[in-house]
């Protein structure tokens, strides 16, 4: 498994916006590269922090994508980019991708 997608959300109503922006953005995963789609609902006293930890743990992939619940479909080209440097530079723990919009 190449690649994890970790999104913890806030509810039914964000799930749902979700759960609609995830076909389209999916489908701008070039072929060849294998990934999960991993979310949870996060409970009212667990909070954020302990559900992203616990989708994270769970993960198989290579590594892990951290989504918001409002994720938004970009370009065909970041994730694939992103998976390519940190293929070429195991040094680096941590990698964040800047939209613009």
């Amino acid at each position: 498994m190449d690649l994890s997608i970790v999104i913890p959300t806030l509810g039914a109503p964000r799930l749902t916006n979700l759960m609609n922006s995830l076909d389209a953005w999916t489908h701008l995963i070039p072929p060849g590269i294998s990934y999960e789609i991993l979310t949870g609902q996060e409970a009212p006293l667990e909070g954020s922090v302990k559900m992203t930890k616990r989708l994270c743990l769970a993960s198989t992939g290579r590594y892990v994508l951290l989504a918001n619940d409002d994720l938004e479909p970009v370009d065909g080209q970041s994730v694939p980019i992103a998976l390519a440097f940190l293929d070429a530079h195991p040094e680096v723990g941590l990698l964040g991708l800047l939209t613009s919009g």
